[in-house]
C-alpha cells in the first residue's frame, strides 16, 4: 500500500537551507485546555494510548479539533504513545477508524502501524520511540517496516544528528520542551510511597530532586507505568540553523510541561529563524545535550 506524504511546505531560496529546498515543518504539541496557537501544525495525545501525557484529548474532543484545524487549513496529528497489549488490540483499531481523518499519526508500538494496515489508513505514519533511533541505519530498518518519518533519539548530541540527516532523509527532531529519559511498565513512585509509608506518592505528577543535581525532574505514573523527564526543558536557538541547512524535514516543540505563554514565546522565536529573520528573545532551557556526545558519561560532561 502505497502511502500519501504529507510533508509539504513552502518553498524558499536553495542558498537559504543546505541540504533541502523547502522549510521545515514545525509541530507542537498540544495539552487539553491550552490555547490553541496562531501557527504550526498541531500534535496532540488521545486517549487511551496516551502514556507519558498528564492529559489526553477524547476522541469526542478529536473531532472538534479536526474541524477546526481543517477549517483554518492546519495540519493535526494523533500522538499514540503508549504500549499496546494484546487486550488492547480491538480497541486500537476502533480508535484508528475515529482518526481516519489525522494527517498522521505518531506511534512508538509497531503495533499501531499494523492495526494502522489494517484499518485502511495511507496518511503519514511517525516512529517515535523516544530513545532507540540512534543511527542511519535504525532509520532505514524502520522505514523499510513502513515508517514515513522517523524521529530521533533526543539524546543525540548535534554533531551525531548532523551525520543521520547526511546519510538519510524523513527525520524528525525535537527542538524544545521536556523529553522522556527513562519509561517503566512499573509504577515506581507507588513501590517508593509504600516503601516509606507515604499514601500520597503514587499515580500522577510529581518532581523528584537528586542529591547530586541542582535541578527537579518531572515524574509522571500513570496505570500504564511511570516516566521520568529531563530535569529542564532542551532549547535548540543556537543549533536550528544548522539544522536547516542539514534539510531536517520535521521540528517539534514539545508543550506537555510548559505554560501555554512560554510554548508561544518559544514557537514564535524558532519561526522566525525559520522564516530566515532572528529570535529576538532568549528561551529558557538547557542546549547541554546538543553538545555532548550521547556515548560520554555524566562525569565526563561535568
Amino acid at each position: 500500500m502505497e502511502k500519501s506524504r504529507s510533508m509539504d511546505s513552502q518553498s524558499v531560496p536553495s542558498n537559504v537551507f543546505g541540504k533541502s529546498e523547502r522549510k521545515p515543518e514545525l509541530i507542537v504539541t498540544l495539552n487539553p485546555g491550552d490555547p490553541i496557537p496562531v501557527h504550526g501544525s498541531l500534535a496532540v495525545p488521545v486517549e487511551p494510548f496516551a502514556a507519558g501525557f498528564p492529559q489526553a484529548f477524547t476522541v469526542e474532543d478529536w473531532r472538534k479539533l479536526r474541524l477546526r484545524t481543517i477549517e483554518e487549513g492546519r495540519k493535526l496529528y494523533a500522538l499514540l504513545p503508549g504500549f499496546v497489549m494484546e487486550e488492547d488490540l480491538d480497541a486500537l483499531e476502533q480508535l484508528l477508524l475515529s482518526l481516519h481523518d489525522a494527517d498522521g499519526l505518531y506511534y512508538g508500538d509497531e503495533a499501531v502501524l499494523m492495526a494502522a494496515r489494517k484499518t485502511g489508513y495511507d496518511r503519514l505514519m511517525i516512529f517515535q520511540p523516544d530513545t532507540l533511533i540512534c543511527s542511519s541505519t535504525d532509520v532505514q530498518a524502520v522505514k523499510s517496516m513502513g515508517a514515513d518519518v522517523v524521529s530521533l533519539a533526543h539524546e543525540l548530541s548535534l554533531e551525531e544528528v548532523l551525520a543521520i540527516a547526511g546519510k538519510t532523509d524523513g527525520l524528525e527532531v525535537q527542538i524544545h520542551g521536556y523529553y522522556p529519559v527513562l519509561s517503566s511498565r512499573r509504577k515506581l513512585l507507588t513501590a517508593y510511597g509504600r516503601t516509606i509509608g507515604s499514601s500520597v506518592i503514587g499515580e500522577g505528577q510529581f518532581s523528584l530532586q537528586e542529591t547530586t543535581r541542582p535541578n527537579r525532574i518531572p515524574v509522571l505514573e500513570q496505570e500504564s507505568g511511570t516516566v521520568l523527564f529531563s530535569p529542564e526543558p532542551v532549547q535548540s536557538l543556537g543549533q536550528l540553523p544548522a539544522l536547516l541547512d542539514a534539510g531536517i524535514d520535521r521540528l517539534r516543540i514539545d508543550s506537555r510541561f510548559l505554560e501555554p505563554s512560554d510554548r508561544n514565546a518559544a514557537l514564535t522565536a524558532y519561526q522566525a529563524v525559520i522564516d530566515g529573520g532572528v529570535a529576538g528573545m532568549q528561551l529558557p532551557g538547557s542546549d547541554r545535550t546538543w553538545r555532548q556526545q550521547s556515548v560520554k558519561t555524566k562525569e565526563e560532561t561535568q
